[in-house]
Order: structure tokens, then sequence, then C-alpha cells
């Protein structure tokens, strides 16, 4: 089940500017859309122009507002492509970089949690 978000709480996120936080396809009203990421706007998936706020002028304001978008993005599970480092068995520049060998491990890990968390939502 995808997770659903308000159309008001999208136009939040965008009037605080936190546009890496918005989703980038959203269904509202049975009609798909996808965030144009250069114009700053949500658009109907099949490239049409249409914006998400011509909506507006279906509902009254209140019930557009007020309507689910349902967060269609999905967080692609890629951790078999990520391998823990064993920077110790390289040379030259590797050698100094074996330093930072349980750091990036650790963010190996951190990714991988992250990405299961991702795709519980």
């Amino acid at each position: 089940m995808n997770k659903k978000i308000k159309v008001i709480e999208i136009f939040n996120i965008i009037s605080n500017g936190d546009y890496e936080a918005l989703p980038l396809n959203i269904e509202v009203d049975g009609k798909k859309y996808k965030w144009d990421i250069l114009e700053h706007f949500y658009s109907k998936e099949n490239g049409d122009r249409e914006d998400l706020l011509q909506l507006s002028t279906v509902y009254d304001t209140i019930t557009f507002l007020d309507m689910n978008a349902e967060i269609l993005d999905k967080v692609e599970d890629n951790t078999e492509e990520i391998e823990e480092l064993d920077l110790t068995k390289k040379q030259n520049i590797w050698d100094k970089l074996s330093m930072c060998e349980d750091k990036i491990n650790e963010l190996v890990k951190v990714v991988k949690e992250i990405r299961k968390d991702l795709n519980k939502c």
C-alpha cells in the first residue's frame, strides 16, 4: 500500500522550498502526476502540460486542498549492489584510505537500513 499525503501538505512543502522532500510521483483524483524538477510543478504523467492546480478549478478550494495524494514513489532495493569495502588489500593511495574503512562500512550499513525502512512505507 502506498503512502498518502494531503494536497495541502504538498503545497506546504513547496512553499517552504523543501523540494527534496516532495514526492516525485503522485496520484490525485485518479490522475497520475510527476514533479517537474526544473519548472517546479506537477504535470500529468502522460506528458501533458496539465498542472495539478487545474484540479482546483474542478473542485472547491477546501475539497481540493483536503484531497489525498497517493505517493507512487518506490525506493529501489539495490542493497545487493552495496558491498562492504576491504580497502586494506589495495595499494598506494588506497592504503591511506584504509583508515576510513570502518566508517565507510558503517555508512554502507546505515544506507541498507534506510532503504529497508523506506521500502516499508
